[in-house]
């Protein structure tokens, strides 16, 4: 054996050797991996489920208003002694006299008032400027000091908060 020869088969083993440790590693790691991913998948389907029932609730609570506003469109409107408070809110510290008060509709009213010398303008400014009208036009009566007012009534839960 030549000196080469002699130092052969510790090469061979070491190389052998070299191979099942960086094959072992390599094993480890890929492992390590799978270990990993299977403890995060376990880990998101615990976190799954809370988001799961508050997305459910979430899709309850649209269903149920939904629900609520089919129901509030059924609504016959606001009570006439609502609209006449509010009426009696927006002519404080003016001198009138209601005349006559009509509701075709539960969406429209009519209000014939007396007062010395009535100013369409700024009845109507006054009366848009309330939560409860819109659309507000006037009309001056053959009667003197008369001015008949007409409103859209605008219902709450279709109001701006």
């Amino acid at each position: 054996m030549t000196g080469f020869d002699h130092y052969l088969p510790k090469a061979a083993l070491a190389a052998g050797f070299l191979f099942v440790l960086v094959a072992s590693t390599q094993l480890g790691s890929i492992l390590r991996s799978v270990a990993d991913i299977w403890r995060a998948q376990h880990a998101a389907q615990d976190l799954d489920e809370p988001l799961k029932r508050i997305l459910s609730a979430r899709a309850n609570a649209d269903r149920n208003i939904a629900a609520i506003e089919s129901l509030l469109s059924l609504r016959a409107g606001l009570p006439q002694h609502r609209l006449l408070a509010e009426v009696s809110r927006l002519m404080a510290g003016k001198e009138w006299q209601l005349r006559m008060w009509l509701q075709p509709t539960p969406d429209r009213v009519e209000a014939t008032l007396v007062m010395s010398n009535p100013d369409a303008q700024s009845l109507v400014s006054a009366w848009e400027a309330s939560p409860m009208f819109s659309d507000v036009s006037t009309e001056l009566s053959r009667q003197q000091n008369e001015i008949t007012l007409r409103a859209n009534v605008t219902h709450p839960h279709k109001a701006a908060p």
